[in-house]
């Protein structure tokens, strides 16, 4: 049974995104979480978002919500279930207080 558990990156894959797009929501959920405890980074992390992903558009805040998680999504057409993707990094211990923050704000 245990090896029937995917890795995140599996998972995102099995949901038809491409490479691009995988990598735009790790960035977005690592530095969302990173930025909430250094938030003196948060420029630069935007930049650095900007840098690597030039054709799609995301502002990190200290204080991301779901809703704003999930408007970054749609805005950049990625079309995935943000309520299981959360679950899905939770389950594996990848940023959780990010995640358990923003599944309780989902409202």
């Amino acid at each position: 049974m245990v090896n029937n558990i995917k890795t995140i990156d599996e998972w995102i894959a099995d949901n038809h995104l491409n490479p691009t797009e995988v990598g735009f929501i790790e960035t977005i959920l690592t530095f969302a979480s990173t930025v909430r405890h250094l938030q003196h980074k948060k420029t630069a992390m935007n930049e650095a978002i900007r840098t690597m992903f030039p054709d799609k558009r995301a502002e990190i805040t200290p204080k991301i919500t779901y809703q704003k998680l999930e408007k970054i999504l749609i805005d950049n057409d990625i079309s995935i279930d943000l309520e299981t993707m959360l679950n899905q990094y939770l389950s594996q211990g990848v940023c959780v207080d990010l995640c358990n923050e923003l599944l309780l704000d989902r409202g």
